[in-house]
């Protein structure tokens, strides 16, 4: 089933499903007339790929990926017999810079003060 490994949970708990792999490429035909459902992640949890998750829906899965994975917001990670789960990046705080041309700031030697840099034909 494209790297995903239907295991038993424990003898109270529900079958979940082990995400051992990355599912690459999914077509809308496939998720057609399915359930959509969601794993919210923070950046930082992207890249922990080896855990238990609990989806919006409820469902419990183990992500079981090799090292070094990075899951990425719109990423489709399994696709049942009657659902699928997408990631979904988390409201988190972000730091968003942006520049005019001609408004760079350097330290001033020796100071905290800053003063503009000034350049010519594209060069700093």
């Amino acid at each position: 089933m494209g790297g995903l490994d239907p295991q038993m949970g424990g003898p109270d708990t529900a079958p979940h499903v082990v995400v051992t792999r990355q599912r690459g490429s999914v077509h809308d035909e496939e998720l057609a007339g399915h359930e959509r459902d969601t794993l919210v992640l923070t950046a930082e949890e992207r890249r922990w790929g080896r855990r238990r998750v609990t989806t919006t829906g409820g469902r419990t899965l183990v992500l079981a990926l090799p090292t070094g994975s990075t899951l990425a917001p719109g990423e489709v990670l399994h696709v049942g017999t009657d659902w699928y789960l997408v990631v979904e990046g988390a409201p988190e705080p972000v730091l968003a810079v942006s520049m005019a041309i001609g408004s760079i700031m350097e330290p001033a030697l020796g100071t905290t003060a800053s003063m503009p840099i000034s350049w010519e034909q594209e060069r700093v």
